[in-house]
């Protein structure tokens, strides 16, 4: 079999949603990776077009309330924010990990590896202990982000 046709041939299995969604996502990538070069202006010149323009052929995308282009700095962002996103699913995969694993297993093995000197029976209990309490800090904060008085401290 040939491995160079592997990837079309993963490209054609997927339906039409997964092919949009693997298009995008290697854009935003590639927007991540090289949109510092394409972008046409500096994210910082203040003034660079006229405050609150439309699409010109100078500014594709207009300009905010200083004069900034505003595709410049979204091609700046992309890399901040596919790193975040990036960050964050693996936090979310690291957290799934440790809730699957049963507290008293994960101990050992953190015990039998590393050994069982005191800091690391702490780092044992921080460990075993962590994935579980994050979710109960994410569900409290979700909670309270519904709550009225919230809602009317973020509107003033």
């Amino acid at each position: 079999m040939n491995t160079l046709l592997l990837p079309v041939r993963f490209f054609q299995s997927l339906s039409w949603s997964g092919r949009l969604g693997l298009l995008m996502s290697l854009f935003w990538l590639l927007m991540a990776a090289f949109g510092t070069q394409l972008a046409p202006h500096n994210i910082n010149d203040i003034g660079g077009g006229p405050l609150m323009g439309g699409l010109t052929p100078d500014n594709l995308l207009g300009t905010d309330y200083l004069g900034r282009d505003i595709l410049s700095r979204i091609l700046y962002g992309a890399k901040f924010s596919i790193g975040l996103a990036l960050s964050a699913a693996l936090l979310a995969r690291l957290i799934g990990t440790l809730l699957v694993l049963p507290g008293k297993v994960l101990s050992l093995m953190i015990v039998a590896v590393f050994g069982s000197s005191l800091p690391m029976l702490i780092l044992t209990a921080v460990f075993t202990y962590w994935p579980g309490a994050s979710r109960i800090a994410f569900a409290m904060a979700s909670t309270l982000r519904s709550m009225d008085y919230v809602r009317l401290a973020a509107a003033r």
